[in-house]
């Protein structure tokens, strides 16, 4: 393992912030931890870093125990959100900071902050001022200082936080054609759900102080393990339900209970918008047929529309559909529809509000 949490455990005063954390990080991959505004991923990075001190646990990177060693040794790089740039400093000499720490010979020192300036693709700007850079800018050179003294974990806080749209997807391809050019292990912090499904091998899902799950994001979005993950990553539909032989029993549908779920009565079935299928017939769906429905509302969102169907029984469904679909069917404002779900997953119910979104 290239990083290795071992029951990892920080308060502040009477506050658990992290709880009893572990977490396996392969070498080479880009983990990306993915929660809520104070739900302790920042926090959890820090400490990897030392740059928070932790009260319980191991934190180990390349097999080497650095739980007590200062920042400078642990052999970290680390990319901040306000990119903390030194504003008196020129390009070449931000990026050549830690080198120039660690009194590398000027010839190398030219050299690797040569061969970063071309991976960044600002070799031009070597003798610019952080206030003569964009914000995209900015955010390569701390890339590149982050990157100078060849640390064994990259860590990056936010990094693409106080870009626009656009900069900020540029950035990410950015990012991932470096980092595994580079071969770097690498762990990303955000709360931006679209940025963890574009870069991560995996991701963390972290809900106060808790590593609530983990895995591939096509995983994490389709098949989530807790309730608070499945309406964290996007927008859901939950059917209420009940356990009969294998099955999950909802009004008028049985669909088939496949795997190890717990001993209890009661379940959710998750649909995503995308997987709510729609025609006018009841002879053009498929197998899971829930009903029929009515066009409630319809919100045009560029290549798609989102629209809300109100089942029969008052169930309110969100539906992702293309145009052309929403043509075919010449779908409208109080059209009828019949209603069924091409894929689903099911869920231990549990109490949503008990969490934060």
């Amino acid at each position: 393992m290239s990083i290795r949490l071992e029951g990892l455990i920080k308060h502040y005063e009477k506050n658990v912030v992290i709880k009893d954390l572990s977490l396996d990080v392969e070498k080479g991959e880009l983990f990306v931890l993915l929660g809520t505004s104070g739900s302790g991923k920042s926090t959890l990075l820090r400490m990897i870093a030392g740059l928070t001190s932790i009260d319980a646990g191991e934190i180990y990177l390349n097999g080497r125990s650095v739980t007590h060693l200062p920042i400078q040794e642990r052999g970290v790089g680390f990319v901040f959100q306000n990119y903390s740039l030194f504003r008196h400093l020129n390009v070449v000499d931000n990026i050549a900071f830690g080198l120039d720490v660690k009194r590398i010979s000027r010839k190398e020192r030219d050299r690797r902050v040569g061969e970063l300036l071309s991976l960044i693709g600002l070799s031009d700007f070597g003798n610019r001022k952080p206030t003569q850079l964009s914000g995209g800018q900015q955010q390569r050179v701390a890339l590149a200082r982050a990157l100078a003294p060849n640390p064994q974990v990259l860590l990056m806080d936010e990094p693409f936080g106080a870009l626009d749209v656009n900069i900020r997807t540029q950035l990410r391809r950015n990012l991932r054609e470096i980092q595994q050019r580079l071969g770097i292990t690498a762990i990303l912090v955000t709360h931006d759900q679209q940025e963890s499904f574009e870069l991560a091998d995996r991701i963390g899902i972290i809900e106060r102080g808790q590593l609530l799950e983990v895995g591939k994001p096509d995983e994490v979005y389709r098949k989530p393990k807790h309730l608070f993950t499945a309406k964290f990553l996007g927008k859901v539909n939950l059917l209420r339900g009940e356990y009969q032989s294998n099955v999950v029993q909802l009004e008028n549908l049985k669909l088939p209970l496949i795997g190890d779920y717990p001993d209890q009565q009661v379940f959710d079935v998750m649909a995503r918008p995308e997987s709510v299928f729609l025609t006018r017939n009841r002879e053009e769906q498929y197998d899971y047929v829930l009903g029929r429905g009515k066009v409630s509302a319809m919100d045009f969102a560029g290549e798609v529309e989102r629209l809300i169907i109100i089942m029969e029984n008052g169930q309110e469904l969100e539906v992702v559909t293309n145009l052309n679909r929403v043509y075919e069917l010449n779908l409208h404002l109080g059209a009828e529809v019949w209603v069924g779900i091409r894929d689903y997953h099911v869920l231990p119910a549990e109490d949503i509000s008990q969490h934060t979104i």
